[in-house]
């Protein structure tokens, strides 16, 4: 069983990942979770009597500890970095929920720790998705060459662009280089 160490529940994706870990019997869950975000403890508890996690932490590095990766959930940010840390410096992987960081300083200091050999995954899982395996997995006669891919995002595109960014790379067969956004 791979044991996940929460940081933080601020946004819907624990609760969807928890359950979907649940649902399709994955050899992974929530052990434990620490909070210093914007839910109550009423949330929190709920997320923990309702996933049966081990226990609340009372610190990252006592989480750090106990877990065989990290899940960094915070809306913060500024704060995902430091929040990585700990099981960074355990030599545990780290998943950075979106968006990983919101500056070019700390974009930096990721390409620096990952250079250091820090493993950080942040992605979006359309880059996963069945509809997208299913149509690679296609003869190039039947589906076609991909030519050109388009992409756009329903809604903010700050928050929510990686998920075309990811759908595209997958698309593609190759990591992205770059991005433009070119306007509304």
């Amino acid at each position: 069983m791979i044991k996940i160490g929460g940081v933080n529940i601020d946004v819907s994706h624990p609760k969807a990942f928890a359950t979907n870990l649940e649902a399709h019997n994955i050899n992974m869950r929530y052990e434990y979770i620490f909070n210093d975000g914007f839910r109550s403890d009423g949330e929190v508890n709920w997320f923990i009597n309702r996933f049966k996690l081990k226990s609340r932490a009372d610190s990252i590095e006592e989480m750090a500890d106990k877990v065989d990766i990290g899940f960094i959930q915070s809306c913060n940010w500024d704060k995902h970095i430091d929040q990585a840390m700990p099981f960074i410096q355990k030599g545990k992987p780290v998943f950075i929920d979106k968006p990983i960081v919101g500056s070019m300083k700390d974009i930096e200091r990721i390409e620096k720790l990952v250079e250091e050999g820090a493993r950080i995954l942040g992605s979006s899982s359309l880059r996963y998705s069945k509809e997208i395996k299913e149509f690679l997995s296609r003869p190039v006669e039947e589906r076609g060459d991909i030519i050109s891919i388009f992409g756009t995002s329903g809604v903010d595109e700050f928050n929510y662009s990686v998920h075309i960014v990811e759908a595209m790379s997958a698309l593609a067969g190759a990591k992205g280089k770059s991005c433009q956004y070119i306007g509304k």
